[in-house]
């Protein structure tokens, strides 16, 4: 499993990356973020992946395929959120909790 630490010392999954950027769309009313990926003709075993958001660049990755490129991507992505915008990653840790806690508390009888 994939993880990364953010500029605040939190370890984080790629599910959790993944959720935040999530999270950072919809508190922000953005759109899907958009990944591209591609590979230099002078770097046959190198994958690049660009994460964009409208015209402004997210975050890029790299890995020895698409797949871990776009891995790459979102984690980098995420570091870069939380180290632009803390607030944000403890409002997401808030919601997480209160998601956590709603869910624990309506059972069904």
């Amino acid at each position: 499993m994939a993880e990364v630490v953010l500029a605040n010392g939190t370890n984080i999954t790629l599910l959790q990356a993944r959720e935040f950027l999530e999270f950072y769309h919809q508190f922000h009313n953005l759109q899907k973020p958009t990944i591209m990926t591609f590979t230099l003709p002078h770097l046959q075993d190198v994958t690049s992946a660009v994460m964009m958001v409208g015209s402004q660049r997210l975050a890029n990755g790299k890995g020895k395929n698409k797949q871990i490129a776009i891995r790459n991507c979102q984690l980098k992505a995420a570091i870069n959120l939380e180290l632009y915008d803390p607030e944000l990653w403890k409002a997401f840790v808030a919601f997480e909790r209160e998601a956590k806690t709603s869910s624990s508390n309506s059972r069904e009888y």
